[in-house]
């Protein structure tokens, strides 16, 4: 009996218990509840508040929904906007003192998860430990302004959260996804709205207090900023390529970066392409596997300034051509260096390495209808001290350029380059060599452009030295070879194919062309080359055709010779100087 007793009041205390825990908890979520809807508008307009007073008024915010949940300690807010007042822009501007550029920010969601409230109101200190951005668009405009400290202007806007009763803020991570970001230049007439979609921002460890408002290592108070792009296609300025970028992302605690799948290409074929043109000019077609880079610093970036340790071009194929038939275009081509020193950016990018690289360069002749091309295969090097900024120029003015690749694919040639990039006159030493190849293999440039082919010939050594400014290009190349036998070649009028001239062949290889220049000490080995560039020549193209120029006069390779000889044949002065040639041979004798 006694033990039915104490089953029966351990069964009551159980029950009342039970009761009370559910009184407890009703009375929490209704306590909570009720102290959510009165803490949520203090907080919203506290937050309000912050912002104008941070900004100098410059920007206030919006949202249609605000509610804290107190056991979670999560914060949602709906249709969050960040609002740019002009009004007080354009007096900033007037003063100024306005930053460089102006920001406008709407997020369909936001979210503060593990935010406590309680800790804001009695410690003066936001601590989440996530805050989470749905679907921001962020709309940017740049204006070049006078202000000289575009980081300091940044930086002091983020400081002056804590101003008033704040003391700290700590964030362990901001995550943006599905970021729609849109930037215009209004500096730039002819600046177009850049536009990139899909894009994520992930900030790690937001300290603002004291201490960090102190520590220069930080980027605006964060560890780390990680960024990536996805699926970025934009046309060009001119409308005649699409630039596209497969994936890109970038560190900016390690200053590392790596961009995929980087392509710009024509929107035309080389016909269509040459149809838009009213001048000749050179068509691209450029893609690269990836490019990676280390060393870039952020805020050299803010300040417009690129500095970049190592960049890694992997490889890219670039396909160049030009038509010959379009009128030549006034306006002057720029030389690397000048291109360096127009940049609207400063730039020093200590070494550039390029690996695999492939590059085709093709030229259409309206004399023959025909496009030659003159191919390099796995193309490998680097370039150092890619610079326009004075302080660097003052310790090294050079850019050297060290190549080396397969020609046609058949024999390797090393080039190396370099760049005065403070002389007005725009300086370039070029040098180089090749291997031994079948002279047959310049036949992809030789038929289209000079209207020759080499039915023969063996090469076994050649070396060029050129120094060329904006003007004129001098230089020797000097080319051992043999056996060499051409065929002249002219455009069929009925059939548009290039035929075989016979007679001129036969003249051309028996007084006109040095058959080589190994045994027989009379033909030189070396030509001495000044070739005058003109305005609108590129630098490729006024490299190679400098060089070209001394591969024609070492090997004698001029129709124009030979139609000379020709027209001497008929006026019967031509047996007179086989004469003449066979009596200097015996005296040499």
């Amino acid at each position: 009996m006694a033990s039915e007793n104490q089953g029966a009041k351990t069964t009551r205390f159980l029950k009342w218990l039970i009761i009370m825990l559910l009184g407890i908890l009703i009375l929490l979520a209704g306590g909570g509840r009720y102290f959510s809807k009165k803490i949520s508008p203090f907080l919203a307009q506290q937050l309000k508040n912050q912002v104008i007073r941070s900004s100098d008024s410059l920007y206030s915010i919006s949202f249609s929904d605000f509610s804290v949940h107190l056991f979670s300690g999560t914060i949602t807010i709906q249709s969050f906007q960040l609002i740019p007042d002009t009004t007080i822009y354009d007096r900033l501007i007037s003063e100024k003192t306005a930053p460089a550029n102006l920001f406008d920010l709407s997020v369909s969601e936001l979210r503060l998860k593990h935010a406590h409230p309680f800790r804001l109101l009695f410690s003066h200190v936001v601590k989440i430990r996530s805050l989470e951005f749905d679907n921001p668009a962020v709309r940017i405009v740049h204006r070049t302004v006078l202000r000289s400290d575009t980081i300091q202007s940044v930086h002091q806007v983020i400081a002056n959260l804590i101003t008033g009763p704040l003391k700290a803020i700590y964030i362990n991570r901001v995550e943006l996804n599905n970021i729609s970001l849109s930037y215009k230049n209004l500096s730039d007439t002819g600046s177009k709205v850049f536009r990139v979609e899909n894009a994520q921002v992930i900030l790690k460890d937001f300290f603002l207090d004291a201490a960090s408002l102190k520590d220069t290592s930080l980027f605006f108070f964060t560890q780390d900023a990680w960024l990536h792009f996805t699926d970025i296609t934009l046309p060009t300025s001119d409308s005649l390529y699409y630039f596209h970028v497969g994936t890109a992302s970038y560190s900016t605690q390690y200053r590392r970066g790596l961009v995929k799948n980087i392509s710009m290409q024509p929107r035309y074929n080389d016909a269509g392409f040459d149809k838009k043109l009213k001048y000749r000019q050179d068509k691209f077609d450029i893609s690269v596997d990836s490019i990676l880079f280390s060393g870039l610093s952020p805020n050299d970036l803010i300040k417009e300034r690129v500095n970049i340790r190592m960049l890694r071009i992997l490889n890219p194929d670039i396909d160049i051509y030009l038509n010959r038939a379009l009128p030549d275009n006034p306006k002057k081509k720029l030389f690397p260096q000048e291109l360096l020193r127009k940049s609207p950016f400063h730039f020093i990018l200590d070494t550039l390495n390029i690996e695999g690289a492939n590059v085709i360069y093709r030229e259409y002749n309206p004399k023959s209808g025909f496009t030659g091309e003159i191919p390099f295969y796995n193309i490998n090097g680097a370039a150092y001290n890619i610079t326009n900024i004075p302080g660097e120029l003052k310790k090294n003015n050079h850019c050297k350029v060290e190549l080396n690749a397969l020609f046609s694919n058949k024999a390797k040639i090393t080039t190396m380059f370099d760049f005065d990039l403070t002389n007005k006159s725009n300086i370039i030493s070029y040098s180089g060599s090749m291997d031994s190849m079948k002279a047959r293999a310049l036949n992809e440039i030789l038929k289209p452009l000079a209207l020759v082919k080499i039915n023969s010939g063996e090469i076994h050594e050649c070396r060029f030295d050129f120094t060329a400014d904006t003007a004129i290009a001098k230089g020797a190349i000097h080319i051992l070879y043999n056996n060499l036998s051409v065929k002249l070649l002219s455009k069929d009028s009925t059939t548009g194919r290039l035929k075989g001239q016979a007679l001129m062949s036969i003249m051309a290889n028996l007084f006109v062309i040095n058959r080589g220049n190994i045994t027989d000490a009379i033909n030189p080995q070396n030509a001495f080359v000044i070739y005058k560039r003109l305005p609108n020549q590129s630098v490729v193209n006024y490299m190679w055709k400098s060089l070209f120029a001394g591969i024609q006069e070492i090997a004698g390779i001029q129709p124009q010779q030979t139609q000379n000889i020709i027209d001497e044949f008929k006026d019967n002065k031509l047996v007179q100087k086989i004469r003449d040639k066979q009596e200097a041979k015996k005296h040499q004798k």
